[in-house]
């Protein structure tokens, strides 16, 4: 059996020899680390050092001429705390033409749920820390567009132009590979159609998503619609609003489950200290009662420098009596709550970036 480690050797060698055709390669990345208590009610408590998103990034273009270039990304997620990395290539990978038409890109590519996210300015905190892509990316638990990559995906950004933006993206199959011909077996996809305005003190958006299973089945259809709009005032404050209205259908032929969350982003930055203050709040489900949930988050970011960065942070998440929302789950700990089962993380990290 090949060991794993000789492919990211490969690729390290690679990136040492001169790129010929290339008119630039970087390797960039960072190592985010921490200590964490995680507890549920009813339950117990873990205490652990956890990674936070680490990551190995490749990139590199070609000067095409005329104004045209090639691109490439290969973004790999590894776990410095233990020997449960992911995948090579299992982060925001692909390949694709750029210039003055925008960007088109073919590969795996994070769509729809992280949208909204630039209003949560935290660097050093723990990746549940999050309420765009924790609650927020949630129906009672179950996520919304995997909270992850997209696998199969063709994807088209446009310039920016006065700070507006936008991205049409289409999947054949975000959760693996596709199916064959036989049966309707890859029958299915999702898309995602985002404008987003980003110009001085204001960042705003708003997201689609549309999910069909793939294959004959429609278990798990997803259709989501988030909006976000925030503000950064002179001295240093920053606040924000996302909206996210989500449905999910549970079962075969089942009627959608809806639900309306809101998060309310605030921070205050001044020199190298800023404290964060989230709050976020999923609503009932259309047909169920008593299964909306809310969650607050206080943190602190230090910058050491413009690229090391301590943090420490504390959330707390409660479920009604049939809720059973939980953190991002990035944490081997996450991701374990029962209906009415409530959650807390204390968390002390560093983060550096290269």
């Amino acid at each position: 059996m090949m060991n794993p480690r000789y492919p990211l050797c490969a690729l390290l060698a690679v990136a040492a020899l001169p790129g010929y055709a290339q008119s630039g390669v970087t390797i960039t990345g960072r190592v985010a680390q921490g200590i964490e208590q995680y507890s549920l009610s009813g339950q117990g408590s873990a205490t652990m050092v956890s990674d936070n998103a680490s990551r190995l990034i490749f990139k590199g273009t070609e000067d095409l001429g005329g104004g045209l270039k090639a691109f490439f990304q290969i973004d790999s997620r590894f776990r410095a705390d233990d020997n449960a990395s992911s995948a090579i290539a299992s982060g925001n990978t692909g390949v694709g033409l750029q210039g003055g038409f925008g960007k088109l890109t073919l590969g795996r590519w994070d769509l729809h749920y992280n949208e909204g996210e630039s209003l949560e300015k935290q660097k050093a905190l723990s990746d549940q820390s999050w309420s765009t892509k924790g609650l927020l990316a949630q129906v009672n638990g179950t996520v919304i567009a995997r909270v992850s990559r997209s696998s199969n995906v063709i994807k088209y950004d446009t310039p920016k132009l006065n700070g507006f933006n936008a991205t049409l993206a289409y999947s054949s199959n975000p959760a693996g590979a596709d199916g064959n011909v036989n049966a309707d077996a890859d029958k299915g996809g999702a898309y995602q159609a985002a404008v987003r305005y980003q110009n001085g003190p204001f960042d705003a958006g708003l997201s689609y998503w549309n999910y069909s299973v793939e294959g004959v089945t429609n278990a798990g259809d997803e259709r989501s619609m988030r909006g976000w709009l925030g503000y950064r005032f002179p001295f240093g404050l920053s606040i924000g609003l996302v909206v996210d209205q989500s449905k999910r259908r549970p079962a075969l032929n089942a009627a959608f489950q809806r639900r309306t969350a809101v998060a309310l982003p605030i921070t205050y930055a001044v020199g190298p200290h800023a404290v964060h203050f989230h709050y976020a709040r999923a609503g009932d489900l259309n047909n169920t009662v008593n299964t909306s949930a809310k969650q607050w988050m206080l943190g602190y970011d230090f910058a050491l420098s413009k690229r090391t960065t301590v943090g420490a942070n504390y959330i707390r998440l409660t479920n009604e009596a049939a809720a059973s929302y939980d953190f991002k789950s990035v944490s081997p700990a996450a991701n374990q709550t029962a209906n009415g089962e409530d959650a807390r993380q204390l968390y002390l990290g560093i983060r550096h970036d290269f």
